[in-house]
């Protein structure tokens, strides 16, 4: 374990003063958050609902996916090229985008085309053609290019790392664009169905940031969007991952010069009350460039380019991960290393490491609202995880209030060696080879490059 130079401790605080939210609901359920920005006439509108991975059905995973893929595969009076050519010649775009947890449409458009790309956005919501011929088609090519998942190592590392520690069962233990059985076994009714569920108006968040003041923008939503009055049916879909045993999945790369790690375990929901110890913690752990990890693998004892760590947060879970890529023959070498940083951790923290942390954190907090992007993102956050409507005011002085003890606390709780999942895509030969020159107490698991055992008696 490294032993860290003193830190530099920035000393000076910056004024800023967060974007106004105004917020309002039409009558049919929809959900409008606006930031009015004017100096630049662009206005960006993601529209966020319930609709995201987790939700779809046993046997049938990347349902969410080729949802997203369809919507905007011709809409309305539009078929495929006709919609994405009437909004280039807007200048304006809009994509349709799932993860774990939700379901986005982002639009982005010149104030003076503003209508017009809302205009073609509602089609895309409400009318969406999903015409068998478009199904077929991207249903192809989702099943042409699943199998070379297998050829990207860091994506199969991060698919294994999920399956196995959130477990088989866990609707966020799956791949969101699926397997080939369950894309096979996808039909085109099966999509149709799941969007009327899932995009109606009282599942929707409008997230408005631009050159448009709220009076504008909810007349331009109620025009548009105040006749489509579908209600959503949504299955409650939570997850029950468990803290696992301390287990070694090997996926075999063979002849694989490089080894990819991921080190994690389940964690604590994004609303829990020492979030922001948490969130300090991390920056000195691995969530910065200076952090004990990087500082120890990267720079003194030159075992990857870079390593990284963060508590990863969903609506119904959460884990924590560290996620780097090594040479082969020093993947054991930095296992090694990476457990006696997290060990450390819940040994010593020292008030320096405490304070730089806390006044990083402070002092980027304002480069979080720079673009209109960036706060769409933060609004998004707070609504996804239902975060107190001053969550983000009080950011700064929750940061500024946490305590010594409140950050040693936290990390003997929340960094769990004894339950690590270790997951590593490289040369099993190797790998073995230099397991036998130490003692590790790992129990070593074998699995495909879907997570799944591979019973090799």
């Amino acid at each position: 374990m490294i032993n860290q130079d003193k830190p530099l401790i920035p000393t000076s605080e910056i004024a800023f003063n967060l974007p106004e939210i105004h917020q309002f609901k039409l009558s049919n359920g929809i959900c409008i958050h606006l930031v009015n920005r004017p100096k630049l006439p662009i206005v960006q509108l993601t529209i966020m609902m319930d609709g995201g991975s987790r939700f779809d059905p046993k046997g049938k995973e990347g349902l969410a996916y080729i949802n997203s893929i369809l919507m905007d595969e011709g809409a309305g009076p539009y078929d495929s090229l006709q919609i994405n050519e009437e909004i280039e010649i807007l200048g304006s775009s809009v994509n349709v985008s799932i993860d774990d947890d939700s379901l986005y449409v982002s639009m982005l458009s010149l104030v003076e085309n503003l209508e017009k790309t809302i205009n073609l956005t509602k089609y895309i919501i409400c009318e969406p053609r999903f015409d068998q011929a478009d199904f077929d088609r991207e249903k192809q090519k989702i099943l042409s290019w699943l199998p070379q998942v297998q050829n990207y190592p860091d994506l199969v590392a991060e698919n294994i790392f999920q399956f196995v520690l959130h477990g088989e069962e866990n609707p966020y233990s799956k791949y969101s664009a699926g397997y080939i059985d369950s894309i096979e076994s996808i039909q085109l009714e099966d999509v149709i169905n799941f969007n009327k569920n899932f995009v109606a108006p009282d599942n929707m968040d409008f997230i408005i940031v631009g050159c448009i003041d709220l009076e504008t923008a909810t007349v331009l939503i109620e025009k548009h969007f105040g006749l489509f009055n579908r209600k959503a049916v949504k299955t409650e879909v939570k997850s029950n991952a468990q803290l696992g045993k301390k287990s070694l999945y090997i996926y075999d790369n063979k002849g694989a010069n490089q080894s990819e790690i991921k080190y994690g375990h389940i964690s604590d929901k994004r609303n829990s009350e020492d979030y922001y110890a948490k969130m300090i913690c991390n920056k000195i752990l691995g969530g910065q460039f200076t952090s004990r990890l990087n500082l120890n693998l990267r720079e003194e004892k030159g075992l990857t380019y870079g390593i990284n760590s963060a508590f990863r947060y969903y609506k119904e879970a959460a884990e924590f991960c560290i996620s780097t890529s090594v040479n082969s023959d020093a993947t054991i070498k930095a296992l090694i290393e990476i457990e006696n940083e997290v060990t450390g951790m819940k040994l010593n923290i020292s008030d320096d490491e405490i304070n730089f942390a806390k006044l990083s954190l402070i002092r980027e907090f304002p480069s979080r609202f720079e673009t209109n992007s960036q706060i769409v993102t933060n609004i998004a956050v707070k609504i996804k995880y239902d975060l107190e409507e001053d969550s983000l005011n009080t950011f700064v002085e929750n940061v500024s209030k946490v305590v010594k003890e409140d950050v040693i606390e936290v990390s003997k709780k929340s960094f769990k060696t004894d339950n690590a999942i270790i997951v590593v895509v490289g040369d099993q030969k190797s790998i073995e080879n230099q397991l036998k020159e130490v003692e590790l107490n790992y129990e070593i698991i074998e699995v495909d490059y879907n997570g799944k055992i591979i019973n090799n008696s």
